[in-house]
């Protein structure tokens, strides 16, 4: 029963750490974001303030997307909540980008940002 016990311990402890690792860190979403970022700017020409709160949403979203990712969900569930997240980031892309970037930002997202 000792072996049991163990042996199951040690089994729960490998799938909890793996789960751990597999999850992104704020450092990781702040790199992915920054070469987002980078990718959108040339075509933006985002100010200095506009960089700073871009740069915010993406890693955020990043972040959020990544929890989706790793939930349990059925893929059909995972795709909708996937989709309604990236309608959120867009509409708040909304408000830190003028009307023109963020006409040409929609046209860019699915490129650069795909689902």
């Amino acid at each position: 029963m000792k072996k049991f016990t163990s042996l199951f311990f040690s089994a729960f402890l490998l799938i909890c750490t793996s789960a751990v690792a597999q999850q992104m860190d704020k450092a990781q979403a702040d790199q992915k974001a920054q070469q987002l970022l980078n990718q959108y700017q040339a075509d933006l020409e985002l100010t200095i303030e506009q960089v700073t709160d871009f740069h915010h949403t993406i890693s955020s979203y990043l972040m959020k997307r990544d929890e989706i990712e790793n939930k349990a969900l059925a893929p059909e569930a995972q795709k909708s909540a996937l989709s309604a997240l990236s309608n959120e980031e867009t509409t708040k892309m909304s408000s830190i980008l003028n009307p023109q970037q963020f006409k040409l930002y929609k046209k860019l997202k699915p490129k650069i940002q795909p689902m």
